[in-house]
């Protein structure tokens, strides 16, 4: 490696040390006339100290805030072997390559559906029973969220290099949790309030009211923001090399011991309960429309489609991109071999990519809840009660 481009290559990599805030935490233990420097993002770099004679020329001297030594040439960019290197290369081309596009199109899509949904809201609805009440709170979280898309879709584009700052990374993964929590929490919602309205309708008649969605959608915000409220800790920004800053989703590789139980949380209180509230709710509703004489096959027809498109919303992203989430986790934690890494963390882009297309799919859905208010105008159960459906 020349001398030009070795101290061009120390002197980029200090000033993204400098300007992410990075502390030097070891620095000084000599190895070789070397020196091994490990920083609070996790990462580890075989250096020579700028203060070196040995090797000239080479060196740089500038100081900077945070470093309890002087800047360093950097000899090596990564600690570790060659082939976690390159599993990690894998990782990176897999997202740059299919994500993009992908975020594209459901931006595209979301932002359309979403806004239309909202507006048909205010201007169609002049009665806004539970279930539209659930339903609009489900389209303002996926509105949200679908704006904070264009800076995912620039992030991949530039090969997964985050230019927008920490704080904005930290928003964008809270945005993310936000709206992958508050869609899994609306959707049971709507679902328990279905049941409820179709398996005891003379129960709901009068007992279930509008102001009780409005107060249950308000918790439901504040328990979403609370789950999602530790997004801030663990996410942050990392150095993959001199050029390219990571916007971390989960944690960095230090901080996985704590991340862990975190993620194991979310999976239990954030999907697996509301997955099986929602499974019995359906299958409950299910059973119900199937024992009614007063619908007709093509109405059964209709409800057992949406019993298997809502179980289905959670079967292929839901619950696949939890279980997914932590075996990578537990990859990282234990560096497991590149070959089932890489095949882990592609199936989990791919099912995050599937969650993130929910937020295109719930418009069908609030287009059902409107429409089986309509039709819940004739009196024969489980049609017979004109409330929260």
């Amino acid at each position: 490696m020349s001398c030009s481009k070795s101290t061009k290559k120390a002197e980029a990599f200090a000033d993204l040390m400098l300007s992410n805030g990075l502390r030097l935490v070891n620095g000084r233990s000599k190895l070789d006339g070397a020196a091994k420097a490990t920083f609070d993002n996790g990462r580890s770099l075989l250096v020579i100290l700028a203060s070196d004679p040995q090797h000239g020329p080479c060196t740089t001297s500038t100081p900077g805030p945070g470093l309890n030594s002087r800047v360093f040439l950097v000899l090596y960019e990564f600690y570790g072997e060659e082939d976690m290197q390159n599993c990690s290369e894998y990782f990176v081309e897999f997202q740059t390559r299919y994500l993009p596009p992908i975020f594209g199109l459901e931006f595209l899509v979301a932002i359309c559906g979403n806004a239309l949904a909202i507006y048909l809201f205010f201007t169609r609805e002049k009665t806004w029973h539970t279930g539209i009440i659930y339903s609009f709170n489900l389209a303002v979280s996926d509105l949200l969220y679908t704006l904070s898309l264009p800076l995912l879709i620039a992030y991949y584009a530039m090969d997964k290099n985050w230019i927008f700052g920490s704080p904005v990374c930290k928003l964008e993964r809270f945005f993310f949790n936000c709206n992958l929590y508050g869609s899994i929490f609306f959707v049971t919602c709507i679902s328990l309030n279905r049941y409820v309205a179709i398996v005891y309708p003379m129960y709901a008649h009068g007992r279930i009211e509008p102001k009780h969605a409005k107060i249950i959608s308000l918790v439901t915000w504040i328990l979403v923001a609370g789950i999602s409220a530790p997004v801030f800790k663990f996410s942050a920004l990392d150095l993959r090399n001199p050029l390219h800053t990571e916007c971390i989703g989960t944690a960095r590789t230090v901080e996985l011991t704590l991340y862990i139980p975190y993620s194991l949380f979310l999976a239990a209180f954030g999907c697996g309960i509301p997955f099986l509230l929602t499974l019995l709710s359906y299958v409950s509703i299910a059973w119900t429309v199937f024992k009614s004489e007063s619908l007709s096959a093509l109405e059964k027809k209709k409800v057992w489609l949406m019993v298997f498109s809502v179980v289905a919303l959670y079967a292929i992203s839901f619950v696949p991109y939890h279980v997914l989430r932590n075996i990578n986790l537990y990859n990282r934690i234990n560096q497991q071999n590149c070959t089932d890494s890489v095949i882990v963390h592609s199936a989990m882009q791919v099912t995050k990519a599937l969650v993130t297309l929910n937020v295109c799919i719930h418009p069908l859905l609030y287009a059902s809840v409107a429409d089986s208010m309509r039709c819940s105008r004739r009196k024969d159960s489980p049609r017979n009660y004109n409330g929260p459906i």
